[in-house]
């Protein structure tokens, strides 16, 4: 497919400008055998920021944060320094 086509006015952060398509190639899916390596990487990290968050959370509930007047300040325990 050929495509000859002028279209003005495509922002950028460095203005306007003038691009001319000159061909078009649809995208294709490439197979798992090229990309299971980037695919086990996304998913590995996926699980580590998942794991680090519940484990956040978990020790977050255990605690119970007050925030007071400005200027206030507590020792440990709730107590008043």
């Amino acid at each position: 497919m050929s495509i000859a086509l002028a279209l003005d006015n495509v922002a950028s952060g460095y203005g306007a400008h003038l691009v001319r398509v000159e061909a078009f190639s649809p995208g294709a899916v490439p197979p798992l055998a090229e990309v299971r390596a980037q695919v086990e990487r996304e998913w590995a990290h996926a699980r580590r920021q998942a794991s680090a968050r519940r484990a956040y959370e978990a020790l977050r509930a255990k605690y119970l944060v007050r925030i007071g007047p400005a200027g206030a300040a507590s020792a440990p325990g709730g107590r008043s320094p």
